[in-house]
């Protein structure tokens, strides 16, 4: 018989799928073919990037210029650190819309200043441009910036704008504020597509010469809104567990940039934990294909699939040693009564041996070096994550209030899960246990980190969005970036070695 605990994630996944399904029906049914368009009471959503725009933004959107001044959605509404304050903000191809209901209409939505933020993010300070000194023939001159806006650039900034007085044309303010004031004279750049371009920085958009196009569409906005949402330089292959095909969850496999999603495994079952070989080649994971949970293995394609545990216990969480020769994982086999104690066996399921016994859950083993491994305990209510060699003689306490813990290859850094805050955000600290540092300010669920080989990057599970979805960011917690879109649920990614 499945556990209690399995059978309650199936159920909760089935009735998810209910619920996804009926959405879907109704999207289908109100929908506009022409547009390949989804609509719902109160929003509208987007096939070309997978979300929707519901409440003032799509009002505000709409009625400003849709896809083309905007582009599509790229990310859900929701709350960012701007300036310093909360605000409810949503990300499209070419800008950032804000929030600001202080203020009256049409003044309490804006436009964020992404051309200043990506130049900040390049390391490039507008100052830094070279200035006019002065007007130029059949060009406006603004003093605030010392720069000139001429020619075709000038053309299209007089002739777009946000609608805010109801009259036909574009005037000053309402240029200025869908665009901002220049950042920079026209100049030539190699953009981040490769592609070198006559352009012109604004505090809100750069404007991009592409002479190959008919007119009127030899002049457009860039994507600045793209270039930011990016983790810039990210690679590799992520794996995680989805149930977006069925009601079972199934094994997935990502470039860490978004593309290339593989299915795994196709079972009648749940499969779900991957942990990846330190050689990359192997993915051990969880199922209870055959009843209750047991530790499969297979290669990194799918094939080659063995059961390396088999009892009518749980036996979760597997985590392969660095050296490849070991792997540690959960099990209750001797604790029958709702305990869990850590356990290690060789690589091929052999020799189990017990490494933890103690009344309490000890479960989510992570490897640190071939000779010691973390874990997390919960005693009497508390969590805490808890180091210990590998034959487990010696056991310390390393810091409290913790969830799953992951560490980078060299054993330097450990990322994990904490409540310290109110809400379940991601931290890593030092492997002193110095430098903590919350990462994540999500009010409603991020967890499950998983370090890029490099230690430059963190895969992690975000609610965010309503639903479970794999999110890729920074190793200092910037850049936080969605790479998984589905009506469904994502969690456990595990990055490729």
């Amino acid at each position: 018989m499945p556990s209690m605990r399995l059978l309650s994630l199936h159920i909760y996944r089935r009735l998810r799928l209910v619920v996804g399904l009926g959405l879907l029906l109704i999207f289908t049914l109100t929908a506009t073919p022409p547009t390949d368009l989804r609509a719902q009471v109160g929003q509208v959503c987007f096939s070309e990037t997978g979300h929707c725009i519901a409440g003032r933004i799509r009002e505000f959107w709409e009625q400003n210029g849709g896809v083309r001044v905007f582009g599509f959605p790229i990310a859900p509404q929701q709350e960012a650190m701007i300036e310093g304050q909360p605000r409810q903000v949503q990300w499209f191809e070419r800008v950032r819309l804000e929030l600001h209901p202080e203020n009256d209409r049409p003044y309490d939505v804006q436009l964020g200043r992404l051309g200043a933020d990506l130049l900040v993010q390049q390391g490039r300070n507008w100052r830094d441009f070279p200035q006019a000194t002065g007007p130029l023939t059949n060009c406006r001159f603004f003093p605030e910036t010392s720069h000139n806006v001429c020619g075709e650039f000038l053309a299209f900034w007089q002739s777009n704008g946000l609608e805010l007085n109801g009259l036909p044309g574009s005037s000053l303010a309402e240029s200025l504020a869908l665009f901002g004031l220049p950042l920079s004279e026209a100049r030539t750049e190699r953009l981040s597509d490769g592609e070198t371009r006559t352009v012109q920085w604004f505090e809100r958009a750069r404007l991009e010469l592409h002479p190959e196009n008919a007119p009127p569409f030899d002049l457009l906005s860039g994507h600045l809104g793209r270039e930011l949402a990016a983790v810039p330089g990210v690679t590799g292959q992520i794996a995680f567990s989805s149930d977006r095909d069925d009601s079972r969850g199934e094994i997935y496999l990502i470039n860490a940039d978004g593309s290339g999603l593989t299915r795994l495994t196709n079972s009648p079952g749940w499969d779900d934990q991957p942990a990846w070989s330190p050689d990359g080649r192997q993915l051990a994971f969880v199922s209870d294909r055959d009843g209750d949970p047991e530790i499969f293995v297979m290669n990194a394609d799918g094939s080659d699939l063995r059961q390396l545990t088999s009892n009518t216990f749980r036996e979760i969480y597997p985590a392969w040693s660095p050296d490849g020769t070991w792997i540690a994982f959960q099990s209750d086999r001797d604790t029958p009564f709702g305990g869990f104690e850590i356990y290690l066996m060789n690589a091929s399921g052999s020799e189990p041996r017990r490494l933890t016994n103690v009344p309490s859950y000890d479960g989510c083993p992570a490897w640190i070096t071939g000779s010691r491994l973390s874990f997390l305990r919960e005693q009497a209510g508390a969590t805490a994550i808890f180091i210990t060699t590998a034959d487990g003689a010696e056991t310390v306490r390393f810091i409290d209030d913790a969830g799953c813990p992951n560490w980078t290859r060299d054993g330097l850094r450990m990322a994990f899960p904490s409540m310290r805050n109110g809400n379940r955000d991601i931290y890593v600290v030092e492997f002193d246990g110095f430098g903590l540092t919350q990462l994540t300010s999500n009010p409603l669920f991020d967890g499950e980190p998983s370090w890029s080989p490099d230690g430059r990057y963190i895969a992690f599970r975000s609610n965010r969005d309503a639903n479970a979805e794999i999110y890729v960011m920074q190793a200092d917690g910037t850049g936080q970036v969605n790479i998984t879109h589905s009506l469904a649920g994502d969690s456990r990614p595990a990055w490729r070695p």
